[in-house]
């Protein structure tokens, strides 16, 4: 499923919105969904933050592993930051570290922006 979203402050909520209805249709677990839900608005949030440009939220689920994608058109990639403890935000990228099995950023090939992905192995 692919959504196009505005870089406006309520995409976020509306990618948690439209994730949320796709992942219980799908059955998932309420554990698999928050996390699912968790990943997707921070990769919405950083877009809409640091991108500033429309942006498409994609879910897609193969087997045993369940792939939230959002692509932008800034060709800047995410900066996992280390941890600070008095930094008010900045933590995006490390809480989907810890609950994706796996992400990484997939420049587009015609220098157009990128894809930031997340694998998410649900229960």
């Amino acid at each position: 499923m692919v959504w196009r979203f505005e870089p406006v402050a309520g995409a976020a909520f509306e990618a948690r919105r439209r994730v949320r209805a796709l992942l219980c249709c799908w059955g998932l677990s309420d554990d698999d969904v928050d996390v699912a839900l968790m990943v997707a608005s921070e990769l919405v949030s950083n877009a809409v933050d640091h991108a500033r440009t429309p942006l498409t939220v994609s879910v897609s689920r193969r087997a045993d592993v369940l792939r939230v994608a959002v692509r932008d058109h800034c060709d800047a990639p995410p900066l996992l930051r280390a941890h600070d403890p008095f930094a008010a935000r900045g933590r995006g990228l490390q809480m989907v570290d810890a609950l994706a099995s796996h992400w990484d950023c997939t420049p587009d090939p015609a220098g157009r922006g990128k894809t930031v992905w997340a694998e998410i192995s649900p229960c």
